[in-house]
């Protein structure tokens, strides 16, 4: 792999862990700063967004990951993929 492949596949990775992190900080923070009402709490706002706000990153962002990670994963192992189907057809 060249340098810039390599620098490619990084910043890729890079994203992909921002995304994750963004999904564990918006889960706990709609888990354990803004919970569900009934359970007593009167916060209904975190740094300027209410929870409704916050749900929406966390599915957005979430939904980002499962439609992009699967098409990352085929990209990144396209030439064993393409061995392994010419390989088995050959038979």
């Amino acid at each position: 792999m060249s340098l810039s492949g390599k620098l490619v596949l990084n910043y890729i990775i890079i994203i992909l862990i921002v995304l994750g992190v963004l999904i564990l900080f918006t889960g706990i923070t709609l888990w354990l700063i803004i919970p569900s009402a009934g359970k007593g709490h009167v916060v209904s706002t975190f740094l300027g967004l209410k929870k409704h706000s916050w749900k929406d990153i966390h599915r957005y962002t979430a939904l980002c990951l499962v439609k992009y990670l699967p098409l990352i994963h085929v990209a990144l192992n396209y030439k064993w993929i393409l061995h392994t189907t010419k390989r088995l057809f050959k038979k």
